[in-house]
């Protein structure tokens, strides 16, 4: 399995599965036809390989605990089962998988798009044990293909054997080390203004402060991680075993001023999924810190039992609207006591060329571009940017930069006349127009009237902007 840049999870190597009605036992149909590298096909017996070397208790694999959620997977890793065939993956034949896990796990499919989960060449790996250090004996069956590896840069270049080849717009992709275009000890931000670097982010965080403002304003990005900054308080220690003490403390931090990531007043983070979109957009946490909880008169023993009760239902809850309001409730648990006090959520600052589109960084700051699809701009899908624009504005406004866009261009003189944009305004429109260049044209709404001259802006504004480019260079 694989996510997609919407974050669900889709069908990778398998092209079909079924789970048994308890849950507990699964059977992945791999594609036909998929290779690795080298030209042998994939079979099951690599991801059932893969996954038994890494429970190896001797592998040290610092992943191998997500392996667990296999029947004796756990046990096998620490040893106290010696036979490998009693762990619950088994290649039925080369294209049927089976796994059988330890219980039912509702978020079983969403894990098996994690790395940890993800195939080796077996006969390469056997023949050569440390294949994985040379690029002469690396084998993948992934969009990319290792073409260079050097002190300077490692070079990847599309895998035309990959089953989905033509869904992968870059022909090459250039990791880009520091000394490897002859500036020293350059920061990679420095090297980027220069115009080494047509992407910086993810592990490496970009130098914002030595960026101008007309450059941050059309390069910076930002994008959540999957983790939250907290402090935890001592329960047993004065005067934090005060609730009322405990939330006063968190009323006093001026979280927005804190200058990291995005102000958190709960613990789960933006990026983590809710029942349709992101959990927090379905679960505001701005209310808690305005309610007093009933329940602070209650004993800490009883809270802590209620909280990892609502967890606990959670993990194997199947519905997702159920699942999101159970982890709510044990959310909610958490702040009304003020357990812990929630500083902010972690963000990934990026700086990219406006011509990158489609490139971001995951849930763990890990780099995601396979599938970069770049936009052609036309005058008819531009000129529905600024008909979408309005539409959104004019019902309840859905997205915040569509009222930025519309109070940029569109203000009245005191004579009521509209008046005319000005260089500024027109340069910052510009920028959050290209937010919704990856929108379908198709979805557009076309039925509403629009200036002649409000296209023509849009036009001009993303043509100018809006230039493809089928190579990448990051750091």
């Amino acid at each position: 399995m694989r996510e997609n840049q919407y974050g669900k999870v889709v069908p990778g190597m398998a092209e079909s599965w079924k789970m048994s009605g308890d849950g507990r036992t699964y059977d992945f149909k791999l594609r036909a036809g998929a290779t690795w590298s080298n030209g042998q096909p994939v079979k099951a017996g690599d991801f059932e390989y893969a996954w038994k070397k890494t429970l190896s208790p001797s592998s040290q694999a610092a992943y191998a605990y997500q392996l667990y959620v296999l029947a004796n997977a756990e046990a096998y890793h620490a040893g106290s089962i010696k036979d490998a065939s009693k762990i619950g993956v088994k290649a039925i034949n080369d294209q049927l998988l089976r796994m059988t896990l330890t219980r039912s796990t509702p978020a079983f499919l969403q894990m098996l798009s994690w790395m940890t989960f993800d195939p080796v060449n077996a006969a390469n790996a056997k023949q050569h044990p440390d294949w994985a250090e040379d690029p002469e004996t690396m084998v993948t069956n992934g969009p990319f293909t290792l073409k260079s590896w050097t002190d300077d840069a490692i070079v990847l270049e599309k895998n035309l054997s990959y089953y989905a080849a033509n869904e992968i717009s870059f022909s090459e992709v250039r990791m880009i080390g520091d000394r490897s275009l002859g500036y020293g000890t350059q920061m990679p931000t420095e090297r980027y203004l220069k115009g080494d670097y047509d992407w910086i982010g993810g592990i490496e965080t970009p130098d914002l402060q030595s960026v101008d403002r007309e450059t941050l304003l059309s390069d910076y990005k930002s994008f959540p991680l999957g983790a939250s900054y907290y402090y935890q308080f001592n329960l047993t220690e004065a005067p934090f075993n005060n609730a009322k003490i405990r939330k006063a403390l968190s009323l006093a931090v001026s979280r927005k001023e804190l200058g990291f990531g995005s102000p958190a007043f709960g613990i789960i983070p933006p990026s983590i999924a809710g029942a349709k979109g992101d959990f927090r957009s379905e679960v505001p946490d701005t209310a808690y810190f305005s309610e007093e909880s009933e329940a602070i008169a209650r004993g800490r023993h009883e809270r802590g039992r209620h909280h990892d009760k609502y967890m606990n239902q959670a993990r194997f809850t199947y519905d997702p609207i159920a699942r999101t309001l159970l982890y709510a409730k044990a959310e909610k648990l958490l702040i009304d006591q003020m357990v812990i006090l929630p500083l902010y959520y972690y963000v990934s600052d990026v700086l990219s060329k406006p011509y990158v589109k489609g490139v971001k960084t995951g849930l763990d700051g890990s780099v995601q571009y396979a599938r970069f699809e770049p936009r052609k701009i036309t005058r008819r899908s531009t000129a529905n940017y600024a008909v979408l624009l309005l539409f959104m504005e004019t019902y309840s406004g859905i997205r915040p930069s569509c009222t930025i866009v519309s109070r940029l261009l569109f203000t009245r003189r005191p004579d009521g006349k509209m008046k005319k944009p000005g260089t500024d305004q027109v340069n910052a429109a510009a920028i959050i127009v290209e937010l919704f260049a990856s929108v379908d044209s198709d979805t557009f709404v076309t039925d509403l009237p629009t200036s002649g001259a409000l296209k023509r802006i849009f036009v001009r504004l993303t043509t100018s902007r809006l230039i493809q480019k089928r190579s990448l260079n990051i750091h």
